[in-house]
């Protein structure tokens, strides 16, 4: 990935550190190059590059009694929040890089967005340290990117996109973009082909809220591989990360069924949020001769215990005239399969402790069924009007399962899942 992400409208972004990851590559950047970035300064010699990005957007929802939001990680944008919010899309950020010698470099970068507890305090998103052994390999290591997704590197600068945003069907499966760890890259030429290989292991803390729930989402033993050849107009990208994920805010309600005895035991090992394993494979592809472009993703994530699993793709095609790209993208998500669990036999138990299992059989059920079932119709236009800035008009159509909200959050009371939504957006990006 290359470091002036800002500049080239390709890049990546992060959550917030942990304190000693940051304490750590801030000891090696003091004690260890000094010495380089002086000479270099004396030398006359660029050593510090500053770049920036950025989206201003409004969104609008026809569905009064929930919120649209730009992923399942916040909890609140437009519809029973806002009628017209600016929260789904609006982000700034900035970049500095540093080369301090011809093979190592290092990369910041800080992001102001909303977080999940609806504030927009900038954080670190990137924060890495690269070395080239050789111009085609590269090793990276601090915050890096989770390369798995084919627009991983790019997902949250709208400017590099023809649409608003990515479809939620298949970035809301990955919704991670970081990993603390390394990253090794290697480019290989063939020809006219170009192979881009990413291979990185780490582990990741996600926090997030929604519905009135808030917690984090582990993510340990992680290991990503993706995999993207290249050749003239044609790229076709596959990815694949295993892991090991922990939610702790389902501990409580485990906890509970294993107060009754067997049975509650046997439920608590089948779906317990606790180190279970995670494997998530996607493959994209896109073509893009210039007047014109066609492109598309399909994945999928396992996970076992109370998630499950779901998969899903999208397919975009758009038509450049000039400064002017209208564009269409129809996008789907679906469960893996339908999920019900009769839970605790409540003719089994004493009448007082009916009520209590009777509630804890609900709520096991209701986090069976809480997996995005939806497809989605969207049609767009951007306007190129300046070289470094676009206009970006969108209009989706979101048709939800039968008895299903989709990536919908913040319920109001009345709200009833299923049905059918209009969501509008309109928006201005830069890149700088």
């Amino acid at each position: 990935m290359t470091e002036h992400c800002a500049r080239t409208g390709r890049g990546t972004y992060y959550p917030v550190m942990n304190a000693t990851l940051l304490k750590t590559i801030g000891a090696v950047l003091v004690l260890g190059f000094v010495q380089p970035v002086v000479r270099a300064a004396e030398a006359g010699d660029d050593i510090l590059a500053f770049d920036a990005f950025g989206t201003l957007g409004v969104v609008h929802s026809s569905e009064g009694r929930a919120d649209f939001t730009r992923n399942t990680l916040v909890p609140s944008g437009a519809g029973a929040s806002q009628d017209w919010s600016p929260k789904v899309d609006s982000v700034l950020a900035g970049q500095v890089s540093a080369r301090f010698t011809r093979q190592l470099s290092a990369v910041l970068q800080v992001v102001s967005e909303q977080r999940d507890d609806d504030s927009y305090r900038p954080r670190i998103e990137w924060a890495n340290i690269k070395y080239e052994i050789t111009p085609d390999l590269t090793v990276a290591a601090g915050r890096i990117v989770s390369p798995i997704l084919m627009l991983t590197d790019t997902r949250r600068i709208s400017f590099a996109h023809p649409w608003i945003r990515p479809p939620q069907e298949v970035y809301e499966l990955y919704p991670v973009t970081n990993n603390d760890g390394v990253n090794l890259r290697w480019r290989v030429r063939l020809g006219g082909t170009t192979h881009l290989m990413d291979l990185a292991y780490g582990s990741s803390d996600t926090h997030y809220s929604r519905n009135g729930s808030a917690g984090a989402a582990r993510a340990r033993k992680q290991f990503l591989l993706r995999s993207t050849l290249e050749r003239g107009a044609l790229s076709f990208s596959v990815g694949y990360s295993p892991a090991e994920l922990t939610l702790p805010a389902f501990g409580p309600l485990f906890d509970a069924f294993r107060q009754f005895g067997a049975p509650g035991e046997a439920i608590a090992e089948r779906y317990s949020a606790e180190h279970r394993s995670t494997r998530y494979i996607g493959a994209g592809v896109n073509y893009d001769p210039g007047r014109w472009f066609a492109m598309g993703e399909w994945a999928q994530v396992k996970i076992k215990g109370v998630l499950g699993g779901h998969w899903g793709w999208y397919a975009s095609t758009g038509l450049r005239i000039g400064s002017i790209t209208p564009y269409m993208i129809w996008a789907q998500t679906r469960p893996s399969r339908q999920r019900s669990e009769p839970g605790l036999d409540l003719d089994t138990l004493p009448p007082e402790s009916v009520p209590v299992a009777a509630a804890l059989n609900a709520q096991l059920n209701a986090a069976l069924a809480n997996v995005p079932d939806q497809t989605t119709l969207s049609a767009g236009v951007r306007w190129d009007f300046a070289r470094s800035l676009c206009l970006k008009l969108q209009y989706d159509h979101v048709d939800l399962a039968s008895g299903n909200a989709g990536t919908l959050t913040n319920f109001q009371s009345g709200f009833q899942s299923g049905g059918k939504l209009n969501v509008l957006g309109v928006s201005v990006s830069f890149v700088l």
